[in-house]
């Protein structure tokens, strides 16, 4: 397995005795706690570039938090509020810097003042709330950000809060009919974490019920001879939706549940679908040709891959999922950041024009951030709940 990062070998055996509680059902490896580590090295100073000359450079009030107080949203308004809380958590208990920290209680208790009587916590006025396509993935990364909160800091009032917008998501949204999974992008996983920290099994319940999560075997889209098959090729969309049955396969330990994601990685790994930076995606959908121009390697999808790949890792041991991670690390999710940390690209195209996207706000730049914030927990781990010492990455 490759080793990335400069790590400490005091720090390491410190580490090892981070992770308390017993490993998850099925799972071979957990990751040790990434406030008792410090990644040197390039994923090192990528952290920390991100951190001071991205992360805290960032106009949250009038461009983040603004469109949560006036609630008059266009269609298809999306700001990605909760994931750039969701990155902020992250920064902050990994850094335990006292600025970084109060940057994010900011956040947090500026995202919960806007909560409103019934638990709603979006951008839409009224009329417009759940049938936007984007109003579910918005509130979704809201309750994945406060459960995340409350699982690092012990926050009583993000779970609080976490809580009433998933009821109120729950109550709003059983009826309706979904056209298709981007809009719901996260709700599974933000309920099933949420069903976890607060010990409540409804959340899990619905999830299953609604989204037939166990159930779902949908096909990848590839080209060709120019025509695309039938399926969910949205590929931040279909690693999303792998993930949350990885977090199913945890506490309902079902081989099948695990299909998806290797059907994913063969895709890539053995249908010419894998870019050479270790990215995917073209227009944001799978695409099994080596396209090197122009909207390939969407950052959404570069962070998803590596997301899939560190819990497959867990899951399996495989260092091939090691081997990707570091493939798309240093050659695709570095690659979208400028040299001095302030501008994310949404694209990156390996060959021929590049461009910096001209937003703070959006799916991609706040998906990055959440991804960098995340290394950390990607570098030590360790097997079982007695052993000791740490696998290095």
């Amino acid at each position: 397995m490759q080793i990335f990062g400069i790590l400490t070998l005091t720090l390491a055996v410190t580490a090892s005795t981070a992770v308390a509680a017993a490993p998850d059902p099925g799972i071979q490896f957990t990751a040790i706690d990434p406030a008792r580590i410090q990644v040197g090295g390039e994923i090192g100073r990528r952290i920390d570039l991100t951190v001071r000359k991205n992360l805290l450079a960032l106009e949250v009030d009038n461009q983040f938090l603004a469109p949560f107080r006036q609630r008059h949203s266009a269609q298809f308004g999306y700001i990605g509020l909760g994931k750039l809380i969701d990155a902020a958590v992250s920064f902050a208990y990994y850094t335990r810097e006292p600025q970084v920290i109060a940057w994010k209680d900011h956040l947090i208790q500026a995202l919960i003042a806007t909560q409103l009587d019934d638990g709603y916590l979006g951008i839409f006025p009224a009329e417009g709330r759940i049938r936007d396509v984007f109003d579910e993935h918005e509130i979704a990364y809201n309750i994945h950000a406060l459960v995340n909160d409350y699982r690092r800091f012990h926050n009583q009032r993000s779970l609080d809060a976490a809580r009433r917008l998933a009821d109120y998501l729950v109550q709003h949204s059983a009826a309706k009919r979904h056209p298709t999974l981007l809009c719901t992008i996260d709700v599974d996983r933000s309920l099933l974490a949420l069903s976890e920290v607060a010990g409540d099994g409804r959340y899990r319940d619905y999830v299953i019920a609604r989204e037939g999560l166990g159930r779902w075997h949908a096909p990848i889209d590839e080209v060709n001879d120019g025509q695309y098959s039938t399926g969910d090729g949205h590929a931040y969309t279909f690693m999303n939706r792998c993930l949350a049955q990885l977090d199913l396969y945890r506490v309902q330990p079902d081989e099948s549940l695990l299909s998806q994601s290797r059907r994913v990685i063969d895709y890539l790994t053995k249908r010419d679908a894998l870019l050479i930076t270790g990215t995917c995606s073209l227009v944001e959908r799978f695409r099994n040709q080596q396209e090197t121009r122009g909207e390939v390697g969407e950052s959404c999808a570069t962070a998803y891959l590596i997301r899939l790949a560190h819990h497959l890792l867990q899951l399996e041991g495989d260092t091939l999922y090691g081997d990707l991670m570091e493939r798309a690390i240093y050659n695709a999710l570095f690659a979208a950041q400028s040299p001095d940390g302030r501008s994310l690209r949404y694209y990156t195209a390996i060959d021929g024009p590049r461009k910096y996207y001209d937003r703070d706000t959006y799916c991609c730049p706040n998906n990055w951030r959440r991804i960098v914030a995340e290394l950390p927990e990607m570098v030590f781990l360790r097997r079982g709940s007695a052993a000791r010492g740490a696998m290095v990455n």
